[in-house]
């Protein structure tokens, strides 16, 4: 048979002594008896559900294949982040033998943020935002904040009302903190509330843009920036923070300020591992100290913030070096700093591109 697209080639090699063979048409004829696909199916999988509850699905388990959103980067241009090293500061301290330094560094490229722009509403024109080289691809979903993560004082953009069935957005007449880009040039973007959207060109339409705060953020979602970027820390290479396949789950509520939360089970779980509970990173410093299923944590970790949960709540292992959130970078345990005698010293050396 013959796959999509092929070129069927008839070809001959006879010779015949003292003959003088012209150029000649050839018609051919071919009956097609069947067709079947050759294509290879890759977005299905069977599934099964973990859950007590008739009418709740807690945890779909995939039997086969990861199935993921991505994002399509269309371009080869690699951007280098600055080199952060002389910002490391992890030592290991004599008293008690741990690595204490810093964890969280800005990223820039050229000395611009990375994956993070800021901008002032006031001077959107024809629903477009200028940013000088945004790098911002069309479908790219971004994180918008009125107060630039918290850092200044603003309200949200109006916005003429509209809506998403696709991923769940009902009327709002407010720019939501999930969008998506729409590339107009390398300078300019324009928003839309969903991806669908963003890919036909249905951007939103900004109603009110004075009055609301001078500098608005917009960021690359962490998971997509954390893996569009390549790390490394003295030439090796660190792990992007991820999800472990590990069943796990809260047994008592856990309060703002607990440290020590217990779980249905510890034996996947390890001392200085990652523990995500809804959008809150932990960081497990002991285990089964003073009881069987129980981890003492530090709170807040890896750009997240410390809030109170419930029983039932999603909670998953994590594995991985570092997380990218906001044009910053997290390190699990902080890189090492200046070390040595007078001025004969070293210190990790950082490496990174997206």
């Amino acid at each position: 048979g013959y796959k999509n697209f092929a070129d069927l080639v008839v070809s001959g090699d006879e010779k015949f002594a003292g003959a003088t063979i012209s150029d000649t048409d050839i018609d051919l004829k071919l009956d097609i008896v069947s067709a079947a696909s050759v294509h290879t199916i890759t977005n299905y999988d069977t599934v099964s559900e973990d859950t007590d509850f008739e009418n709740l699905s807690k945890l779909v388990i995939f039997e086969n294949k990861i199935l993921t959103d991505y994002n399509e980067s269309r371009t080869n241009k690699v951007l280098i982040f600055d080199d952060i090293s002389p910002q490391f500061t992890g030592q290991i301290e004599n008293t008690n033998s741990q690595l204490v330094g810093l964890t969280t560094f800005t990223l820039t490229i050229d000395g611009n943020s990375a994956f993070l722009h800021t901008f002032n509403p006031s001077s959107i024109s024809n629903n477009e935002i200028t940013i000088i080289d945004h790098n911002f691809n069309t479908g790219e979903e971004l994180v918008y904040s009125p107060t630039n993560d918290s850092q200044n004082s603003g309200s949200a953009i109006g916005i003429a009302a509209t809506s998403s069935l696709a991923i769940g957005i009902g009327t709002t007449n407010i720019l939501p903190t999930k969008v998506f880009a729409i590339k107009v040039t390398n300078d300019k973007i324009k928003l839309a509330i969903g991806s669908s959207e963003a890919f036909v060109g249905t951007s939103v339409s900004f109603t009110s843009t004075t009055g609301i705060g001078n500098t608005h953020s917009l960021a690359v979602e962490p998971t997509v920036a954390t893996s569009r970027s390549i790390i490394t820390i003295d030439n090796i290479i660190q792990s992007p923070l991820a999800r472990k396949d590990v069943l796990v789950g809260l047994t008592t509520e856990v309060g703002i300020g607990t440290t020590s939360i217990f779980l249905n089970d510890i034996k996947n779980v390890s001392g200085n591992s990652l523990v995500q509970i809804d959008e809150e990173i932990l960081k497990v410093e002991l285990i089964g100290v003073g009881a069987t299923n129980i981890i003492n944590v530090s709170r807040g970790q890896m750009g997240t913030v410390a809030v109170a949960h419930t029983v039932g709540a999603a909670t998953t292992i994590l594995s991985g070096d570092y997380r990218i959130r906001h044009g910053k970078i997290y390190f699990k345990d902080a890189p090492y700093g200046p070390t040595g005698i007078g001025s004969l010293t070293t210190r990790s050396i950082f490496g990174g591109r997206a």
